[in-house]
């Protein structure tokens, strides 16, 4: 997928982003760029690997909750 002028234009009047023409072909560059590295990541063999709910492996001390005056 590529971005053009006029989707990006259109993705800022929708995000209610005011983008003036010295910013525009920067702002394609680099949301081009943005979109081939997902595609590349897509890329990725990612059979047998579990999805990560977390990067740390502690775990919360929860306690109950008590009413107290």
């Amino acid at each position: 997928m590529k971005i053009d002028k006029e989707m990006l234009l259109k993705m800022a009047h929708l995000s209610r982003l005011e983008l003036d023409e010295n910013n525009t072909e920067k702002m394609l560059e680099d949301m081009n760029g943005i979109l081939a590295f997902v595609e590349k990541l897509n890329e990725v063999d990612t059979d047998g690997v579990e999805p990560l709910t977390t990067m740390s492996l502690e775990v919360n001390a929860l306690r109950e909750d008590e009413i107290t005056p």
